[in-house]
């Protein structure tokens, strides 16, 4: 379970957080929803552990996000950011293993390999394997990300884990935004927990 505990934050006199607290169980899918600039993306952060907060704990599993190494909470929550930097050269599919490197220290084990083309069949860019990123669509860039971070969440130990995502029908067609949402709520059937920020209610 996430726990966030009186939270509140500013961003010099602006204030966008105030004291809020929520549980975010597993095996749920959980939308926030809210027009643009109302805060949510800055709640996902902070849920997620980009952004510390001013006030108030964020905790995972009953302990304080604070206290954790970055490689333990890796395994236990990935977040797809809103605004993603894909201007490089670097292929999908070592996109994709990014998400991996959590699991590994010097190169990927075969079980990596399996869990990354996985990951890209289930968004449709294992065709793209070998393509720059860079020069994708933004739509295909969005479907790259999407199976790094699925592909991150993919492991067998045995505590909670989330898929914090923000926006992540951004830049879609109407086909893949079903694809993504639909797939993203199968998830929790594998107990894993989905927030996921919207501002169309559609």
């Amino acid at each position: 379970m996430i726990s966030l505990n009186q939270i509140s934050h500013s961003f010099g006199s602006y204030h966008v957080l105030d004291d809020i607290s929520v549980d975010f169980r597993k095996g749920e899918f959980t939308c926030i929803l809210g027009p643009n600039g109302a805060g949510k993306s800055t709640l996902l952060k902070a849920t997620s552990g980009w952004l510390k907060v001013n006030q108030g704990a964020v905790s995972y599993n009953g302990e304080e996000i604070r206290l954790k190494k970055v490689n333990e909470l890796s395994k236990e929550r990935a977040f797809l950011s809103q605004k993603l930097n894909s201007d490089t050269d670097i292929v999908v599919e070592d996109v994709v293993m990014m998400g991996r490197y959590a699991y590994f220290k010097s190169k990927p084990r075969e079980k990596d390999y399996q869990i990354v083309r996985q990951s890209m069949v289930q968004f449709g860019v294992e065709k793209m394997a070998k393509r720059s990123i860079g020069v994708l669509s933004g739509g295909e860039q969005q479907r790259v990300h999407l199976a790094r971070v699925i592909a991150q969440i993919e492991n067998d130990e045995d505590k909670a884990k989330f898929l914090l995502l923000d926006e992540p029908v951004n830049n879609l067609d109407i086909k893949y935004q079903h694809m993504i949402l639909s797939q993203s709520q199968n998830l929790t059937s594998k107990g894993i927990g989905v927030i996921c920020v919207l501002h169309d209610l559609n």
